[in-house]
């Protein structure tokens, strides 16, 4: 009989808006669709996803959200509040933010002086939690009890080299430390 240990609940919020054409968010665990919606233009849309997802099994797992759309404009932007993964907080400023090449991102990258790549660099590193540019935006991290956790951390992986903080969702919320764990007042 399959256990139902890895099947927990994941909860996000976040704000979208473009001025001026339809513009589409989808949301995915691991490659599986959790969320795909197309936004009107000129709305502030306010959106909150309150679900579960069967992990399946421990070990390295990847949320990517990606925000399209065919119309590029200077007035738009994504602001994610929040992440929270069986009661347990994943960072927002902790993911990789990867911006579709635009006019002003190519022009920057071919013709921008030193300074002007520098500061290109800071605002895709440096984002916090607001969005400005369409693209992809993943956050890793390890799922587990405790010792499948530090086991997973234990392999020889590229992240571990390379100093990469991974965060960690436990199957127990009740092991994670008490700052990293949600309470939920909707």
């Amino acid at each position: 009989m399959k256990s139902n240990q890895h099947v927990l609940s994941i909860w996000t919020r976040f704000v979208v808006f473009h001025d001026s054409a339809d513009h589409n968010v989808s949301i995915t665990v691991d490659d599986q669709p959790i969320f795909d919606k197309t936004f009107s233009p000129g709305i502030k849309h306010h959106v909150k996803v309150d679900d579960v997802f069967d992990f399946k099994q421990s070990g390295h797992k990847k949320i990517k959200i990606k925000w399209q759309s065919d119309h590029e404009t200077q007035n738009k932007y994504m602001i994610i509040d929040k992440w929270v993964i069986n009661k347990q907080h994943l960072p927002v400023f902790r993911c990789m933010y990867i911006p579709d090449d635009n006019d002003y991102i190519c022009n920057i990258k071919l013709n921008g002086t030193l300074e002007e790549k520098q500061k290109l660099r800071k605002k895709i590193i440096l984002h916090g939690n607001m969005f400005g540019w369409f693209g992809k935006i993943i956050w890793d991290f390890v799922l587990g009890n405790g010792l499948e956790v530090g086991k997973t951390l234990l392999t020889n992986n590229p992240e571990q080299i390379a100093g990469v903080y991974n965060k960690k969702i436990y199957l127990d919320d009740k092991e994670a430390r008490q700052y990293d764990r949600f309470q939920r007042k909707n």
